[in-house]
């Protein structure tokens, strides 16, 4: 029988409640989304008190019979099915070879025997008496990385979340299997949750880390409509590792989105790479810091894509590059200590309300011919005002610019390089943004600020003023199907 993954939106779960002790006696069950939602998220509902299975039985006189609906009655006196929720998922799975196959694997429970606890029925068509089978209900997975892999969230028709509160140190990289899917705007989601299996707040992770040193820790390759939220990159390995490399391979894909996560320590490469054939990658609320690597966000191909709300410290080295033909909007980030914040030599760069601060070269960098910057509404704040750039254009073109601040004095806005610029006005050269306290990481504008009301009023929720301190107010990103 081939199998087929449940078919409504399902939630998964790794790790578990309790000491999670019981997660290496379960294959990792999860539920309907509706049965999570009528339950207000709660993990004690599917799983026991240490993250094992409800039920869990690998032994003879479990067997199968029809239910009278042409469904499967799973049978044994006295393991109390009736501890399982309904909707709870479970893992059927034959012993005897010479009976009628069952490789259903995860499957929704749809029914328990409330009286006696003696069976359940599941969502898997009757195909013949079966006398020996081996069933778990519920339960959380050991590690995210089996059920990235994993057949039942494959999320092609309908969208399967999957909810982790363990961290992991893996040997090799975890390479996501499944996605979902732009027709049918179905997503594969993970998101970080603490030991309750409530989901992390802004500013706490997940910890996830590999031992490759030529890995990275996430690999996407020929995936679409991915979401991963509240999860820690941190310390990758080597000078070659990547927190997250996205890729297509000569295949068009589309729609990731990395949301809420950080990225930092000492080694590694990049941040996050995008690769050729990737398109509509949104990078939203995420944290880069004490980066040691040589970028921290790559966009080496595809087109569409965005970096909103992001703090980024480049400790040295570069922020953002873009190798690919664009369109990328960055907005609304705040993009401290780099090189070189924005490092175009790829095509078109949207910039608007971002803060730049104590850049050491160059706020904004165009390097090839075929590169276009449009910017409005920033804050260029050089670390030597007398001979670093706010904008340094040796090649390609400024489409527009205007109404922003600059505290650089011979390379401000006014003068971005070899070439001229079609200048819109309102910008502040050779001044001071007055932010509330820089060092300590407060970009707020001081009342006395002049970059307050200064800014181009756009129909991006009427922004008047320059800098990022307005974030989270922005226009939001539409993902394309």
């Amino acid at each position: 029988m081939a199998y087929t993954p449940p078919q409504k939106d399902t939630v998964h779960f790794v790790g578990g409640i309790g000491n999670k002790s019981g997660r290496s006696n379960s294959n990792g069950g999860g539920c309907t989304k509706a049965v999570f939602d009528a339950n207000n998220g709660d993990w004690s509902k599917f799983m026991t008190s240490t993250g094992a299975s409800v039920v869990a039985l690998n032994d003879t006189n479990v067997t199968i019979t029809s239910n009278g609906a042409g469904k499967c009655r799973i049978t044994k006196v006295g393991v109390g099915f009736d501890n399982i929720t309904v909707g709870t998922l479970a893992r059927v799975w034959d012993i005897e070879t010479n009976y009628p196959d069952y490789t259903g694997e995860r499957v929704e429970v749809i029914a328990v025997d409330t009286a006696n606890g003696n069976w359940c029925d599941v969502e898997m068509p009757y195909n013949g008496d079966e006398p020996d089978i081996s069933f778990r209900a519920g339960g959380a997975f050991a590690s995210l990385m089996n059920i990235v892999d994993d057949d039942s969230a494959d999320a092609t028709d309908y969208n399967r979340t999957v909810y982790t509160n363990i961290n992991e140190n893996n040997e090799y990289a975890m390479e996501v299997s499944n996605g979902g899917n732009p027709a049918k705007n179905t997503w594969f989601l993970i998101i970080g949750c603490d030991n309750n299996g409530n989901e992390l707040t802004v500013g706490n992770y997940l910890e996830l880390g590999h031992q490759d040193e030529l890995s990275s820790i996430f690999e996407f390759s020929k995936k679409e409509n991915i979401k991963l939220k509240a999860l820690k990159f941190k310390d990758i390995n080597n000078d070659y590792g990547t927190g997250i490399w996205i890729g297509g391979w000569g295949v068009a894909s589309r729609n990731i989105v990395v949301d809420s996560c950080y990225f930092g320590g000492t080694s590694g490469k990049y941040g996050i790479y995008i690769d050729d054939d990737m398109h509509n990658v949104l990078i939203v609320n995420c944290t880069f810091e004490s980066f040691g690597g040589t970028v921290a966000i790559y966009f080496e191909g595809g087109t569409g894509h965005h970096v909103f709300d992001c703090n980024i410290d480049a400790n040295g080295k570069e922020a953002i590059k873009l190798d690919s033909n664009g369109p990328l909007v960055i907005s609304g980030n705040i993009i401290k200590n780099a090189t070189k914040g924005i490092r175009n030599s790829g095509g078109l760069v949207c910039v608007f309300n971002n803060t730049f601060y104590n850049a050491t070269d160059k706020c904004v960098s165009m390097e090839d011919t075929d590169v276009k910057v449009v910017e409005y509404n920033n804050i260029f704040h050089v670390e030597t005002p007398g001979s670093d750039y706010a904008i340094y254009a040796n090649e390609g073109s400024i489409i527009y610019s205007g109404y922003s601040c600059t505290n650089a004095t011979t390379n401000g806005l006014l003068n971005p390089g070899n070439l001229g610029l079609n200048y819109i006005g309102g910008s502040l050269n050779g001044t001071a943004p007055q932010f509330v306290n820089a060092g300590s990481g407060d970009f707020n504008l001081k009342a006395t600020s002049p970059c307050l009301n200064s800014g181009k009023s756009t129909k991006n929720n009427g922004y008047t003023s320059m800098g990022a301190w307005q974030r989270n107010q922005k226009i939001t990103c539409r993902l394309i199907h």
